[in-house]
């Protein structure tokens, strides 16, 4: 993992989540990687490997099988953890439908 730190006082206005936020939307993020936030740093995440992704879709062809129609299964979703003031894009989510 490659993490850039983000200076939350030069030229941010209001909180230092508001900056890192606009930030980390700014960002030319490579193919493939995904940019996360954590502990006030934006961390670049390199594409899994092969295997990872080989493992998620088993993970997901399981959950389908037994999944109630109001859940949905969401991959690469951008999540907030307001609480801990972080942002992590996850390989798969189950959530109610939108």
């Amino acid at each position: 993992m490659t993490a850039a730190m983000v200076e939350s006082d030069q030229g941010s206005e209001g909180r230092p989540w508001d900056y890192l936020l606009r930030t980390w939307q700014e960002l030319d993020v490579p193919e493939g990687w995904r940019a996360e936030i954590d502990e006030s740093q934006i961390a670049l995440v390199p594409p899994p490997h092969a295997h990872h992704n080989g493992i998620a879709a088993k993970v997901q062809r399981r959950l389908y099988t037994n999944l109630p129609e109001e859940l949905e299964i969401q991959q690469t979703l951008g999540v907030h953890v307001a609480p801990l003031d972080k942002l992590y894009v996850l390989d798969l989510v189950v959530m109610p439908q939108n």
